[in-house]
């Protein structure tokens, strides 16, 4: 695990109840919670998370699939949630832009476990849109599994 730049960035996979997971069996949810510690306040911070293979975006809007964060989630969600101001899912990675304060900022999305195998962890990307110098990225050496 490696982290680098002025925004210190990390993601964590979860199951339901909170725990950090590597492995899963197909067709599972998965929570992606990405954490962002700044320094500074910033406006408009894009975020680009890629997938692992054979997770999808899981797409809450649709009439078949659940809004519900569980309730073991929704402290990381509500405390210090990040102010997003956009979202946009394509099929392999989750970008959003939003609102940092000064501290740690959390934002939870939702994946599926769709296809079997062992994945390499992608690694995160933070940048403030107007400023680049501050920025951040998260690299993993992990596998992500799923059964």
């Amino acid at each position: 695990e490696k982290t680098g730049g002025i925004l210190k960035v990390r993601k964590t996979y979860l199951d339901e109840e909170g725990n950090p997971i590597n492995e899963v069996f197909h067709g599972e949810k998965v929570y992606v919670k990405l954490e962002i510690d700044s320094p500074v306040r910033e406006n408009t911070i894009v975020i680009a998370d890629l997938l692992p293979g054979g997770l999808e975006i899981e797409d809450e809007f649709l009439a078949t699939r659940s809004k519900r964060i569980p309730s073991a989630l929704q402290g990381f969600d509500e405390e210090n949630k990040m102010q997003t101001i956009w979202i946009e899912k394509r099929d392999d990675r989750y970008i959003l832009v939003g609102h940092t304060g000064v501290g740690k900022s959390v934002f939870i999305y939702q994946a599926r476990a769709v296809s079997s195998g062992i994945y390499a962890v992608p690694p995160l990307l933070a940048e403030a849109m107007y400023n680049p110098e501050i920025e951040g990225h998260y690299t993993s050496s992990e596998t992500f599994v799923i059964k």
